[in-house]
């Protein structure tokens, strides 16, 4: 492939080239060659960027039936009233502020958007994030292509990225939206990169800059591209002193020095990070997690990420760490055995550096952007996950393109065997991906089938249990839920699930006694606590009510109807100051909340505060003219102004 600026110089620049004739000019003959080359070049280019963008859209448009999950996306997206409510400025205000489950402003933005297109509609989502995605796949090829000047192994990178089954759950999956969103942004730093170091200026710079930064702000998994971006400066950049190959190097200290900025950069997004996590109880302690455990899932992850991109099978949508269930030993030997996997193929690849330096850089782009969610900081059940490989195994996929291109190069009948060896895995890839985004469809499938993939996967279990409770399927639950807590016996959530299964079953007793364990399991536990809290307001119990739900509001503070209740019990045990502060909040949260404003009023009145609770009246009439005692009440309070009114 002809580089546009390599056209340049042999047109425009001939006593520079190889192609010049004897009077110093090319021939009308070469001329044409050369054109001809550039345009075919770039036909090919946009055939491949096409042919891309097609093959990930057939794939993802199945997801356009797809649900909402109990995934976390109820949590994150539909219950979240600022993201429903679409853009706004209160909206970005909000992203920009809010730290639960993560700091993630563009990633937030972006579900905004989707809320002010598409409302709650779930395909339309989906099919946003398959786009992007998409956007990914051509950015990575125009990337590497840009860095490299090499066609076809940058298009091998590229389609072995947009195909692969691991990419399922980071683009089917709308709670992982950061993903793509992130990809789109690291990509993105990749090429201004490339523009950045064919011609160094501040505006260039800054335009690296600031992809990074919006990545950070998508996910902070970006967190890692400083490194990788000095290890592209070995190979195919060759600015390292030692790697220079002929180009004119460029020294240590400027390589380590213009990189410093980015690196603040990260650091800024990690400490947000570490804060946002042990903010929302998202950090596993040591106690929950111990660091023999992190220290042997780490090499084991590792290893297995390679399996997986290698074998792409079984694949689920969580893999439990099995520190978090009960009894399960340290695998030492494993973890042994993996090291020494990871050391081997290291030692390897710095052997043949200066024969094949994109082995190295690939390889230690897969171990580098995979530090932040290898577990030695331990965020979640999971020991190791699917998206977590989104972006780290592209430097593996580079090894194995570069490494095909310089076979055929050295040995020419090689060349058809690796092409259509090519063609043939990703055919293959491409099919295990489309039943692999198939498992994504709904919770109920998408459990099913990890249950089916994996051992004793509790979680799964008890995931699985809860939406067949919600669906009134209760002896199906009731087997997946006490199987979660036979693999796991710990699970607050497996218990809260059994005491809302026994709670619309009718048995009030056996449900609040569940709730009681899972609350003395978890804190978090936000279901039992929020209907342990009903069932003592309905047994006359108020004060054990107030103590529940104000623990229940102070997790979830802006739940309209958490205050909404909090606040009605409150008005009951006459805490008239209370109660007022709780619905007003509630009615805050939702203005068109009818009973929350009939309720303030009644707080405001005793308080004698009649001119507010003649607004809220008021308002109660306006939402709902055939309200059973607004009418009455704002009857009563307009009495009490008159009669202060006549009374001065």
């Amino acid at each position: 492939m002809l580089h546009p600026e390599r056209f340049f110089h042999m047109v425009c620049r001939p006593q520079e080239c190889h192609l010049a004739g004897a009077g110093g000019w090319p021939s009308l003959a070469r001329f044409l060659t050369v054109l001809h080359a550039w345009r075919t070049g770039h036909s090919q280019a946009l055939g491949l960027c096409a042919a891309l963008v097609i093959a990930v859209q057939a794939l993802y448009a199945q997801t356009a039936s797809f649900e909402f999950l109990t995934l976390d996306d109820y949590n994150f997206l539909l219950t979240r009233r600022t993201v429903r409510a679409g853009l706004s400025w209160p909206g970005l205000r909000w992203a920009m502020l809010t730290v639960e489950p993560n700091w993630h402003p563009v990633t937030w933005l972006t579900h905004q958007l989707d809320f002010t297109l598409f409302g709650p509609h779930a395909g339309p989502h989906h099919l946003v994030s398959a786009a992007l995605h998409s956007a990914n796949a051509l950015l990575c090829f125009l990337a590497l292509r840009a860095l490299t000047g090499a066609l076809w192994p940058s298009a091998l990178v590229a389609a072995l990225f947009a195909l692969h089954p691991l990419r399922a759950e980071s683009v089917a999956w709308l709670s992982e939206r950061k993903d793509v969103t992130s990809g789109l942004f690291w990509m993105l730093t990749l090429l201004a990169y490339a523009g950045y170091v064919r011609r160094p200026t501040v505006g260039r710079y800054a335009l690296v800059f600031g992809a990074l930064m919006l990545g950070l702000m998508s996910k902070t998994m970006l967190v890692s591209l400083p490194l990788v971006l000095l290890l592209l400066d070995v190979w195919p950049l060759g600015r390292w002193p030692w790697a220079a190959a002929g180009a004119r190097p460029v020294p240590v200290a400027w390589l380590v020095t213009e990189k410093l900025p980015l690196v603040g950069l990260a650091l800024a997004a990690s400490v947000i990070t570490i804060f946002a996590q042990q903010a929302v109880g998202g950090v596993r302690s040591l106690g929950q997690v111990p660091m023999a455990w992190r220290l042997v899932n780490a090499p084991i992850a590792y290893a297995t990420y390679l399996a997986q991109t290698a074998w792409p099978v079984n694949l689920a949508a969580i893999y439990p760490h099995p520190a978090t269930m009960g009894g399960a030993a340290l695998r030492v030997w494993p973890a042994i055995g993996a090291g020494a996997l990871l050391v081997a193929i290291t030692a390897f690849c710095l052997a043949a550096i200066k024969r094949a330096p994109y082995l190295a850089v690939g390889w230690f782009w897969y171990l580098i952007a995979l530090v932040p969610v290898i577990g030695l900081f331990q965020v979640g059940r999971q020991a190791h996950a699917d998206r977590y490989t989104y972006l780290p195994t592209i430097g593996i996929y580079a090894m194995l393109a570069w490494g095909l291109r310089d076979a055929a190069v050295r040995r020419p009948a090689l060349r058809v065997p690796a092409v259509a060896a090519s063609a043939a895995a990703l055919v293959v890839l491409a099919a295990l991906s489309w039943r692999q985004i198939g498992t994504w469809r709904n919770t109920r499938v998408l459990f099913e089938h990890a249950i089916a993939v994996t051992e004793d996967n509790y979680y799964a279990h008890q995931a699985l249990g809860a939406a067949l409770s919600a669906a009134g399927e209760f002896e199906a639950a009731r087997r997946h839920l006490e199987e979660a807590l036979r693999i796991s016996p710990d699970s607050a959530y497996a218990v809260e699930q059994l005491g809302l299964l026994r709670e619309r079953q009718g048995d009030r007793v056996g449900a609040a006694a569940a709730y009681e364990r899972a609350l003395a399991l978890s804190w978090k536990s936000f279901f039992a606590r929020r209907n342990l809290a009903a069932m003592r307001r309905a047994e006359g119990n108020l004060d054990a009510a107030i103590e529940l739900w104000t623990a229940a509001v102070e997790y979830q503070p802006d739940d309209a109807q958490l205050r909404f209740d909090l606040g009605s019990t409150l008005l009951q045990r006459e805490r008239y100051a209370d109660a007022a502060a709780h619905l007003r909040r509630a009615a805050a949260l939702r203005p068109d909340f009818a009973q929350a404003h009939n309720n303030l009023g009644v707080a405001l009145a005793k308080q004698g505060l009649y001119a507010e609770a003649l607004s809220e009246f008021e308002r109660v009439l306006a939402l709902n003219p055939n309200h059973p005692t607004a009418a009455r009440s704002l009857r009563w309070v307009r009495a009490q102004l008159s009669a202060e009114s006549g009374a001065r």
